[in-house]
């Protein structure tokens, strides 16, 4: 079905001036599996942001997201040994009004002799799972929050009616 959050791809006003699209695929991500997918990279402040919501079509499959929420500690540990991250802080943020159940979730690490920042919030809003990563070096702020983007994104779920 169509998706509002889809057209957040083209909607680069939603970003701070630097943000261009880059292909998901170049994030891992393939758009095949996903009900939708974003990805945007700003190089001049070494930043990366990406997405993908998931439709969840059985209450099992949608509990094993819930789950993920509810330790995020381990999804954590997984996401930085699958991008290469050696986290050596780690740290979880609430996320107020967002979803029907959610989790922020932080680390810091050295990403190929670079000093990195990776934040992920995790949200569920009726049968989709949503998740926002962003990463940037570590000690500066980012240029965009992640949890203002996850409101944003939360949202054009609910006036999707989802």
């Amino acid at each position: 079905p169509a998706f509002a959050f889809g057209y957040f791809q083209k909607q680069l006003a939603d970003l701070p001036g630097g943000f261009e699209e880059i292909p998901a695929e170049e994030m891992g991500l393939n758009p095949a599996d996903y009900l939708s997918t974003f990805a945007f990279m700003n190089l001049a402040d070494f930043e990366i942001l990406y997405g993908f919501n998931t439709l969840y079509e059985s209450s099992t499959d949608l509990a094993g997201f819930t789950l993920a929420i509810d330790n995020p500690d381990l999804m954590m540990e997984a996401l930085a040994a699958g991008m290469g991250l050696s986290a050596t802080d780690m740290d979880t943020f609430t996320v107020p009004g967002i979803g029907e159940s959610a989790v922020g979730i932080g680390a810091a690490g050295n990403m190929e002799g670079i000093m990195m920042r990776m934040e992920i919030v995790m949200f569920q809003r009726g049968n989709v799972g949503s998740t926002l990563l962003m990463m940037y070096q570590d000690g500066q702020p980012p240029s965009a929050s992640i949890v203002d983007l996850a409101r944003l994104w939360d949202q054009r779920l609910i006036a999707e009616g989802r």
